[in-house]
């Protein structure tokens, strides 16, 4: 993205004396005293227009140690958001932004993207549920080839799809350092999948050693989606953490993905509650986490897991001593194999099982009351 042809100039000092909220009115108040005990503020679910925010911009401005800033769930647009990149443009303090579940949409967010060139504290930068398509994520990928301080932008519930997924993944991926990228809720499908692979791939070559945090929940992922996300993963790329959950991945996912595992050294923790992997998929993960040294969490909840799937897992237990929480909730597991996995990680300090919600495995059970330890 070129630099802008303008620049941003701090609004006309405005006290917000017709800001009828009186919550708002006094944070407004408490911004312009530029006191050094007020760090944050928490204005979500206020009903905040985009006079009201403009009021708001015009403290925070010249404000010089607020550094984490709320703004979640209110009717800010458009006209909102670039009182806020205004602002931003002058404040260089602010860390944390968080404007999830308003309506800025593509316009809102070019002038947030804009400002991202000139400002050097935004770390985290939370958009979801913004109306936010394909063209507005290629503004913040653009902005992020030069601003290499975001750590976190999420960008859940909008309207990405492959294309700005591609743009994001490549980005993020050539950045270095420990990230986290949200795109969970956006209609990604196994296409969007393949994209993200190809981008982390392409990213990679640049060797960077963080690790990625890549949040894929509910964005209508099958099992080739898992098949392309595990090629990356086979290959090493720096993703930490994936989640996965709520897609509709199956046992041929997850056999691609118990595949990757057993050449994979980087990921640490896999999410894949609420999908269909039965029993079959987890004898799949069961065999590639057999060989892996890497991952620390697996959550495998609301997946109709059995004994058997259960019993797998306790094999590869039994010799992996990298994996330190099993999450295994609301399945299919019965009794004894409940037992025999309570009693295999008994002599396993620090070690955290989840079972709740299976059948016949109580809270007394899950206290060990039942002769399991």
């Amino acid at each position: 993205m070129a630099t802008p042809m303008w620049q941003f100039k701090p609004r006309t000092p405005n006290r917000g004396d017709t800001v009828r909220n009186p919550v708002v009115r006094e944070a407004i108040a408490r911004l312009w005293e530029n006191h050094p005990d007020f760090t944050e503020l928490d204005l979500h679910n206020q009903q905040l227009s985009d006079g009201d925010v403009s009021a708001l911009s015009a403290a925070l401005a010249q404000n010089g140690y607020v550094t984490t800033l709320n703004l979640a769930r209110n009717k800010i647009g458009a006209a909102g958001a670039t009182a806020l990149a205004d602002a931003l443009f002058c404040n260089t303090v602010v860390t944390e932004l968080d404007l999830s579940h308003n309506f800025i949409g593509a316009g809102g967010v070019q002038m947030l993207a804009c400002t991202l060139l000139s400002n050097g504290s935004l770390a985290t930068l939370k958009l979801g549920a913004n109306q936010i398509d394909n063209w507005a994520a290629k503004q913040l990928a653009d902005a992020l080839e030069q601003y290499v301080g975001l750590v976190e932008l999420d960008l859940a519930n909008n309207q990405i799809s492959a294309t700005g997924a591609l743009m994001l993944a490549s980005v993020f991926a050539r950045n270095g350092g420990s990230a986290r990228l949200g795109l969970a809720g956006n209609w990604l499908g196994d296409q969007g999948a393949a994209q993200l692979a190809s981008g982390f791939k392409i990213g990679d070559l640049a060797g960077p050693e963080g690790a990625l945090e890549l949040d894929l929940r509910a964005t209508y992922l099958g099992d080739a989606a898992a098949q392309s996300l595990a090629q990356a993963l086979a290959e090493n790329v720096r993703i930490g953490v994936l989640r996965l959950g709520g897609n509709h991945i199956g046992a041929e996912g997850a056999r691609s993905l118990g595949e990757a595992l057993d050449r994979n050294r980087r990921l640490r923790r896999l999410e894949l509650a609420s999908n269909h992997l039965g029993d079959a998929g987890v004898h799949w993960l069961a065999g590639g986490l057999a060989r892996n040294v890497g991952m620390q969490a697996l959550d495998l909840g609301q997946n109709g897991i059995g004994d058997s799937g259960a019993l797998a897992l306790l094999a590869t237990l039994s010799g992996n001593e990298a994996l330190a929480a099993l999450d295994l909730r609301d399945n299919r597991i019965e009794y004894d194999a409940a037992t025999y996995l309570l009693r295999e990680l008994a002599s396993r300090p620090g070690f955290m099982l989840r079972l709740d919600g299976n059948p016949f495995i109580t809270p007394d059970f899950l206290l060990g009351r039942t002769g399991a330890s």
